[in-house]
C-alpha cells in the first residue's frame, strides 16, 4: 500500500517535514489521540477508511499526545480527539470530539486541494524562482478555472503588481468580497499599487540615492527610493528606508510607508530574517 494511504506518526522533530511541506500539496489531518481515549480509538478507523476511500487527496498524521507533550501543547490540546487540517502551511480548519463519518467528509471536502489550486502553487514556485511572467500565467489559469475563488483573485493581484500592471491589480482588489478587501494583506498591496505608480514618474535609484546623500531628508523622495529599491529585490534597503520615513513622520501620506512594508513582510513570508528583524523595529516606531 501506498505510504499516502497510510497513517503516519507526527513528532515534534518531524512536524515540518511530514505536515507544514506537503500541506503545500495537499490537505494534512492531524488526529491528536491518547491511548486511554475511547472516542479516539472509534476515530481512528473511520479517518482510515476515508484515506483510503480518498486514494491520497489528503495525508492523515496522528500525535500521541501521551509522548508529544510539547506538541500537544502548542496545538492547544484541552481534550481528545481533536483534529487540525492543516493548508498551504496553515491550521484551515478543526474540530473535536468523535464525529459522524458524513461530518468528517464535509471537512475533508471543503478543504481538499482543486486543480486551480495547484496551478497557484506552481505560480507561487515560479515567483520564487524569478520566473515572474510565468507565474502570471499560471495565476491567470487558476483564475480561469475557479473565477469565484478570492483568494486566487489576490495573489494573481500581487503579482501583477510586481510586474507594475496596477490597473488590473486594483480592479481585482475591488471585486474581492467585503471582509477580504478590508484585511491587513489586501490595504498593504493597495499601498503598494500607489507606489508603482508614483515610480512611473521618479528618477532612478542612484539620482534619488544622490539627493538624499547631497543633505536634508526628502520623506518623498526617500519613498520613492524604497520603491526602486523594492524593483531591484533589494529588501533589507527598502524597509531601512521606509523604518526612516516612519520614524522621522508616523503619519507619512496616511499610513502608505507602513502599508509598503506590510506588503513586503506578506511577500517575503513570516520566516524569513527580514520579516523578523523589521515587523519588531516596525511596532517599536509606531508604539
Amino acid at each position: 500500500m501506498s505510504t499516502e494511504l497510510q497513517p503516519f506518526e507526527v513528532t515534534d522533530a518531524n512536524f515540518s517535514d511530514t505536515v507544514i511541506a506537503p500541506s503545500h500539496a495537499a490537505p494534512v489531518l492531524v488526529d491528536f489521540w491518547a491511548e486511554w481515549c475511547q472516542p479516539c480509538k472509534q476515530l481512528s478507523p473511520i479517518l482510515g477508511k476515508l484515506l483510503t476511500e480518498y486514494q491520497g487527496a489528503f495525508l492523515l498524521g496522528m500525535v500521541n499526545i501521551e509522548e508529544q507533550r510539547q506538541l500537544a501543547a502548542e496545538a492547544g490540546v484541552r481534550s481528545v480527539p481533536m483534529v487540525l487540517v492543516f493548508r498551504k502551511g496553515m491550521v484551515a480548519d478543526q474540530f473535536f470530539g468523535l464525529q459522524p463519518e458524513n461530518a468528517l467528509r464535509q471537512v475533508i471536502e471543503r478543504n481538499l486541494f482543486r486543480a486551480s489550486d495547484r496551478l497557484m502553487s506552481e505560480a507561487l514556485e515560479a515567483e520564487a524562482a524569478g520566473e515572474l511572467d510565468r507565474a502570471v500565467g499560471l495565476a491567470e489559469q487558476a483564475l480561469e478555472q475557479d473565477p469565484e475563488h478570492a483568494e486566487h483573485q489576490y495573489q494573481l493581484a500581487r503579482l501583477l503588481v510586481s510586474r507594475a500592471d496596477t490597473e488590473r491589480a486594483a480592479t481585482l482588489l475591488e471585486n474581492l468580497p467585503r471582509e477580504m478587501r478590508e484585511s491587513q494583506a489586501v490595504h498593504a498591496l493597495r499601498g503598494r499599487i500607489e507606489l508603482v505608480r508614483e515610480l512611473a514618474d521618479a528618477p532612478d535609484r542612484a539620482t534619488l540615492e544622490g539627493a538624499l546623500a547631497s543633505g536634508g531628508d526628502d520623506l518623498s523622495a526617500r519613498y520613492q527610493l524604497a520603491g526602486r529599491c523594492m524593483q531591484d529585490g533589494d529588501f533589507a534597503a527598502a524597509l531601512d528606508h521606509l523604518i526612516k520615513i516612519l520614524q522621522a513622520d508616523r503619519d507619512f501620506r496616511g499610513s502608505a510607508a507602513r502599508d509598503v512594508m506590510l506588503g513586503i513582510f506578506a511577500q517575503l513570508g513570516d520566516d524569513h530574517p527580514l520579516v523578523h528583524r523589521y515587523r519588531s523595529v516596525l511596532f517599536n516606531t509606531m508604539h
